[in-house]
């Protein structure tokens, strides 16, 4: 089952689990107890909602430390990622620190092993569509070489500093 399928089972129970308490605050034939299960189940309803509102977003942090990871071994440097979501924005941005400043072909190729990595690792293909990612090449000196761009659902633009 996908996650929209949990959301919408859970939202249906829980709007039951709601109508039911209040049904049930007026008559006076039901236990307590009856009442008071009926409430713990809400609140366990309410703190499983909200575990699998982030649940996305913490996959898609593993995959980019995982890729952070991987890359930043295998070329040899130091890789900064972030991720930023909230109603309107998510976002991963990933500093990157050379001793060297790579060509502009070796950081566009660094860029693409990254939108792949973290693809791969978080097995979500159309991740791009929904994320919008932003690169950094910085020298030694702190200083800005290359910066690309791939905003949600569009091609990545390259820059050079």
């Amino acid at each position: 089952m996908g996650i929209i399928t949990w959301y919408l089972l859970i939202a249906l129970i829980f709007i039951f689990l709601f109508i039911t308490l209040v049904k049930w605050k007026k008559q006076k034939s039901v236990t307590r107890r009856s009442k008071l299960i009926l409430g713990s189940m809400l609140i366990v309803m309410l703190l499983l909602v909200s575990g699998l509102i982030n649940a996305p977003h913490k996959k898609v942090w593993e995959a980019v430390k995982e890729t952070q990871e991987a890359v930043g071994q295998s070329w040899g440097i130091e890789i900064t990622p972030s991720l930023t979501t909230d109603s309107n924005v998510s976002e991963v941005t990933f500093s990157f620190l050379f001793n060297e400043a790579p060509s502009e072909e070796e950081a566009i190729n660094l860029f693409n092993e990254i939108l792949e990595g973290v693809v791969i690792y978080s097995k979500k293909l159309n991740l791009w569509d929904n994320y919008d990612a932003y690169f950094d090449i910085k020298s030694e000196s702190n200083i800005v070489i290359y910066r690309a761009e791939k905003p949600s659902g569009q091609e990545l633009t390259f820059k050079t500093k």
